[in-house]
């Protein structure tokens, strides 16, 4: 299961298979190289005359780009009509490269990647493949929002503007209590020979429980319903999104912290940031605290938007239309 939940519906307009931009080797922030990197994208809308209307959408844990569809158009999260979008696919998802499709380096000898490394290829990508050398902005939800965070923090005259929701700039001591009790399912269960679909199934039940608020659960799902919920849970293990990219891009949230090389300061950090930027949080989250958001929207004088809903870290998908009046209206600002 994804933190983000929206099923993949094609739209018309909508590209039917996405392109691929292939970086070369790429070498990562801890002096490993990733062999062949290629990410998967796809574009909606059109550039204007001056290539001002550009926005880099990345996306979120397990997301594929074909998953971020359904949130592009008019009347939708983000207006294609408007702008052109460029989703692009995280390292490690399963289409762009990742531990599984890797031809040299498959599975236990993918190197450790971050969400710096993610940012590092969507700029090379941009620059180098794309000729981008400007962005309108830069949005993303959950790890796309920890992207975010870092694309302000690293590339800072890149974007005039900036949309991170149900991210953070980095983790809480709760939030790497639930990541590390994921990786510590699929690592212990290697261990032990654990078949794919049990530890698959393990995990989901860990991340299902704290997608949204114990209320919202227990109003959407009765007690003779748990025993087909629990087996469903079990489900053939995904051939794009499987337990080898799940612990690479655990392990690159878990390590992911804007001030790492700023004295652990956030001020530090906040004095870097030039976009405009707008910070979306739940409240009710219990995967991603929205404190560290809080403060980073402090700092930098952003725009927060606070969502008090039972959906916990899927608020987005319950306030819809509230959040894409906000975005519409922070963009066209």
């Amino acid at each position: 299961m994804l933190f983000w939940v929206f099923l993949p519906i094609l739209c018309n307009s909508a590209p039917l298979n996405p392109d691929f931009a292939h970086l070369g080797n790429l070498n990562l922030i801890n002096g490993q190289t990733i062999q062949n990197c290629k990410l998967e994208y796809r574009t909606y809308g059109k550039p204007n005359a001056d290539s001002s209307n550009i926005i880099l959408y990345p996306t979120w844990f397990g997301g594929t780009t074909q998953h971020m569809q359904p949130l592009i158009g008019p009347d939708k999260l983000i207006d294609s009509t408007h702008y052109y979008i460029i989703t692009v696919g995280a390292i490690g998802n399963g289409l762009s490269t990742s531990p599984s499709n890797s031809a040299r380096q498959k599975n236990h000898q993918f190197p450790e990647f971050t969400i710096s490394d993610m940012v590092q290829s969507q700029y090379l990508f941009l620059t180098k493949v794309l000729g981008i050398n400007h962005l309108k902005a830069v949005m993303g939800g959950s790890m796309g929002g920890m992207q975010v965070f870092e694309w302000t923090v690293h590339y800072p005259g890149f974007m005039d503007q900036a949309i991170a929701y149900v991210g953070s700039p980095r983790l809480t001591s709760f939030d790497l209590l639930f990541l590390q009790n994921m990786l510590n399912i699929i690592e212990v269960g290697w261990q032990y020979g654990v078949p794919s679909d049990t530890i698959t199934g393990l995990v989901n039940g860990v991340q299902n429980m704290m997608a949204r608020t114990p209320n919202y659960f227990t109003e959407h799902n009765t007690r003779e319903s748990m025993n087909t919920y629990l087996t469903n849970l079990f489900h053939p293990v995904s051939s794009t999104f499987t337990l080898f990219n799940r612990a690479g891009q655990i392990k690159a949230m878990i390590n992911h912290n804007v001030t790492r090389n700023f004295d652990g300061k956030m001020e530090n950090v906040a004095n870097r940031v030039k976009a405009d930027f707008l910070i979306i949080v739940a409240l009710t989250d219990h995967i991603i605290n929205p404190l560290p958001a809080q403060q980073f929207a402090r700092l930098t004088d952003a725009e927060l938007m606070l969502l008090d809903s039972p959906c916990g870290h899927l608020s987005i998908s319950c306030e819809m239309d509230r959040v894409a009046n906000t975005i519409k209206h922070f963009l066209g600002n």
